[in-house]
């Protein structure tokens, strides 16, 4: 099947695994009965290596009810390198998506439409002698899969003109007496349309509240 067809509303998936969030293609497969146990005897080394020399799908549907709001696609944990497609679409390569600790944030917003859309990503066999990837070994044997598959979450975010990220509190305490601690709150604003935006950012830590205004050029971000 084609990648469009494969990445595309309405497509008859018949004989695919169900796979959870954060699955790898191996934990997957084993949820569905493919291969026997394999902490049982040898059952490990019975399952074919070659089924993991080739790519693996993954696929879902979700729904968007507002097309005028923006929609990206947030994802990070692929083990280690995918295609990407929404709706038919390629929105990203392999040669960019590899790197199982490397996040991306994908602006689907002129792809998306009324009702069902469709996120498919063709994940690329993992070699850990050459990829950028994790594994989770102790005494244990490697997977046959090595790890490959989706090991974070895939999310889609819906928003405004402007999207912050990154939110997080650095504390700097006095020391050595640590009588008092300064707290900053820190986040990137980013503005994603064509046009200059004004944007108020507020929030409050324990009560104490705080806002400041941030103007930002087309597709500028700050801090």
């Amino acid at each position: 099947d084609s990648a469009a067809a494969v990445s595309s509303p309405g497509y008859p998936a018949r004989g695919w695994y169900p796979a959870g969030p954060r699955s790898t293609v191996l934990a997957a497969l084993l949820a569905n009965g493919v291969y026997r146990d394999p902490f049982r005897s040898t059952n490990q080394e019975k399952i074919p290596r070659a089924d993991f020399e080739v790519p693996w799908w993954y696929r879902s549907d979700f729904t968007v009810e507002d097309t005028a709001r923006r929609t990206s696609l947030d994802f990070s944990g692929v083990v280690s390198a995918a295609d990407v497609y929404v709706n038919g679409r390629q929105v990203a390569k392999a040669a960019d998506v590899t790197g199982a600790y490397t996040r991306h944030e994908l602006d689907i917003t002129s792809l998306v439409r009324s009702g069902t859309n469709t996120v498919a990503f063709r994940v690329r066999p993992n070699d850990p002698l050459d990829d950028l990837t994790m594994g989770w070994i102790d005494w244990i044997q490697p997977p046959p899969d090595q790890n490959m598959g989706l090991v974070r979450d895939v999310l889609v975010r819906r928003g405004g003109p402007v999207a912050l990220r990154d939110a997080h509190v650095v504390t700097k305490l006095a020391v050595p007496s640590l009588a008092t601690a300064d707290l900053t709150v820190e986040a990137r604003a980013s503005n994603a349309t064509d046009a200059p935006v004004t944007a108020e950012v507020g929030g409050s830590v324990d009560g104490t509240e705080f806002r400041t205004t941030v103007s930002l050029a087309a597709h500028e971000t700050k801090t």
